[in-house]
């Protein structure tokens, strides 16, 4: 026999309804880290870039007014 009474809340997050405070931490922790991994990796691929960058700044500064092409 169900008792009558006020039912359990089901707490809300942005994954959806969860019926574990625990797993709804757990969910919301791994979308953070998700997003953080996704910033991560647009930083390294600027820092390739600027260090690409800066390799061609080196290569264009180089003097070669004494190159000769035939050594």
């Amino acid at each position: 026999m169900r008792r009558k009474g006020k039912e359990k809340t089901i707490p809300l997050s942005s994954l959806g309804m969860q019926r574990d405070e625990e797993m709804v931490l757990f969910y919301d922790a791994m979308l953070r880290r998700a997003n953080t991994l996704a910033k991560i990796a647009e930083a390294v691929n600027a820092k390739v870039m600027f260090d690409k960058l800066n390799q061609y700044m080196e290569y264009v500064d180089k003097d070669i007014s004494n190159f000769n092409a035939e050594e």
